[in-house]
């Protein structure tokens, strides 16, 4: 049976200090599918990250515990979010640099460029591999991080 999204949302409110456990795929994605409907509402983006940080570290570390993985290896989701938010600074001061009109600006969008190019590819392979761990599917049975969910 899959859990219904307002039952996820509750879920993750209720389990905000829980560390230890797992969490279902549909637990975990469903909170995701909150967070990005939250995220389509304007004027609440930093209070939403304020507000979603604990309980989006505390369910993506039993989702990992679900497929046997330690809850730190969600670093590797942090390191890519870090990137992705300094390729899109590094976008915003290229674009902004352009409007110099001079050799300088030219050379200060290209170096962003290339900063961005090549922190680019990092960012991919540690989105990719966090995709694939929260997209697999939990052990069956008891693993080290307590029963399954299913």
């Amino acid at each position: 049976m899959h859990l219904a999204f307002i039952f996820a949302i509750k879920n993750a409110y209720i389990n905000i200090g829980a560390f230890h456990g797992r969490t279902k795929r549909s637990e975990y994605w469903w909170f995701i599918l909150f967070l990005l409907l939250l995220g389509l509402a304007p004027g609440i983006g930093h209070i939403l990250c304020a507000v979603m940080a604990p309980p989006i570290v505390t369910l993506s570390t039993r989702r990992l515990h679900d497929i046997g993985k330690s809850g730190w290896s969600q670093l590797v989701l942090w390191i890519s979010c870090i990137g992705w938010i300094f390729l899109l600074r590094t976008g915003n001061l290229a674009t902004n640099s352009l409007d110099i009109p001079s050799d300088e600006g030219f050379i200060v969008s290209n170096l962003f460029g290339i900063i961005g190019a090549v922190v680019a590819i990092p960012i991919a392979i540690t989105s990719i591999i966090w995709l694939r761990w929260t997209v697999t599917i939990g052990d069956e049975d008891e693993n080290q991080y307590g029963y399954s969910p299913n």
